[in-house]
């Protein structure tokens, strides 16, 4: 799309078809084809693997029923969740057993993915000044979140990240429609649900510079109103009692799935680094000198992948300010970064990718279908795979290590995407 026909978008937003039956049964229909044919596949048939293998969902089970109970979460039992994620375990846990509350948590993560579904089309159909235009581009994004989601399998339903996605496909939305303050709120919600979506707020502050400081001012402060406001009842109470929480997610060691434990999984492929495996902070882990080097560098790589993120974004900041649908490009490179330079990368963490992959898919074909890729190639080694890669076997090594190369790959094109963002008087090209 040129700079100058999403200029003109907000004739788009003004068309019916962003907000009518028809646009909510195009966001649907092929997200409940693509959710039918897994739940066919993983609840019934079992052909592959189940639906709630290797899943937390009796975590959030017992989690839940405490919380019905009356005690306080922080307080009376420790939790190492944000508090937004809380409610969404008590929800369903008034289920009569565990296997009732994992098809109901399931239920309500489909929900989940259904609202990020419509904002992602809706998005899209307001980008385009006409409604035949409008329903074309909104058919080839849900086509891809459905496509995405499909490629994850059931981690999209068997953990609470789906409802992280709500929160960065509601951001997204917002910002690409110029509703910074709102963007922040719903970036702020995404906080308290899980920390990460505070990484996309230097990106939403650069687009809302645009209109001066007042909208950036917003966009800060509904994000900390959103964000902090969660976790108030517990600073009240106990601040000491939080600190565990986010101790807990520093201390962690080198995740045997991550982008970092790459290398070293190459070595115990070719013979010349053996490694070993600990299970701990319900993950399993890497254990070797060079596993401690990998999880110290963690955090340096991963501010240097974010600065050169967000240099780059500054330097096409009037091509991301101009051309709305540029945005969700800029979000996943920032997600990318976060995730290839993480010392945890586990599988439930690429559902946060589905609503930019969605919206970057029909522009940007060859790097939405790496990303769909790397959803693919997770989806093969996790779970059914899972415990043959935690015994190290050399097929769902691979798997691994080739997923971890293809999504370093997918960060690398972005960043070329991104440098190659053309001015906004120039158009795309």
């Amino acid at each position: 799309m040129s700079p100058e026909r999403a200029a003109r978008g907000g004739a788009g937003r003004r068309d019916p078809v962003a907000g009518g039956w028809r646009l909510l049964a195009t966001a649907l229909l092929p997200l409940g084809l693509a959710a039918a044919a897994l739940w066919l596949v993983l609840a019934r048939t079992r052909l592959w693997y189940g639906l709630d293998d290797v899943s937390d969902t009796g975590l959030y089970w017992s989690y839940g029923r405490r919380l019905l109970s009356g005690a306080s979460p922080y307080l009376d039992f420790p939790v190492e969740y944000p508090p937004l994620a809380l409610p969404l375990f008590a929800l369903p846990a008034g289920a009569p057993d565990q296997a009732a509350y994992a098809r109901l948590f399931n239920l309500e993560m489909l929900a989940f993915l259904a609202l990020s579904a419509w904002l992602v089309v809706r998005a899209a159909a307001r980008l385009h000044p006409g409604a035949a235009a409008a329903r074309g581009h909104a058919r080839a994004v849900s086509l891809a979140f459905a496509a995405a989601a499909a490629a994850l399998g059931a981690v999209a339903v068997n953990r609470y990240d789906a409802a992280v996605a709500c929160t960065l496909a509601a951001a997204l939305a917002l910002a690409m429609a110029r509703r910074h303050g709102a963007a922040g709120v719903a970036l702020g919600l995404g906080f308290a649900l899980k920390l990460s979506p505070a990484v996309l707020l230097p990106l939403l502050v650069l687009l809302a510079l645009d209109g001066g400081w007042r909208p950036a001012a917003r966009a800060v402060v509904g994000f900390a109103v959103a964000g902090l406001l969660p976790f108030l009842p517990f600073l009240v109470a106990a601040p000491d009692r939080l600190a565990p929480m986010f101790a807990y997610h520093l201390a962690r060691p080198l995740q045997l799935e991550s982008t970092l434990a790459t290398p070293l999984l190459l070595g115990h492929l070719s013979g010349l680094a053996p490694i070993a495996v600990t299970s701990s902070f319900g993950s399993q882990n890497l254990v070797s000198p060079g596993a401690e080097v990998a999880a110290r560098l963690a955090g340096p790589l991963a501010g240097a992948a974010l600065l050169l993120t967000f240099a780059l974004c500054w330097r096409r900041r009037a091509a991301l300010r101009a051309v709305p649908d540029a945005v969700p490009l800029a979000a996943l490179a920032t997600l990318l970064a976060v995730l290839a330079t993480g010392k945890v990368l586990s599988p439930q963490y690429l559902v946060w990718l589905l609503p930019v992959v969605a919206l970057v898919l029909p522009g940007w074909r060859l790097l939405g279908a790496a990303a769909v890729g790397v959803l693919l190639l997770t989806h093969l080694e996790f779970p059914a795979r899972y415990w043959a890669f935690v015994a190290l076997r050399p097929g769902p090594v691979a798997l691994v290590v080739a997923r971890n190369v293809l999504l370093l790959a997918a960060f690398a094109l972005s960043l070329v995407h991104l440098w190659r963002l053309p001015a906004p008087a120039r158009g795309r090209g």
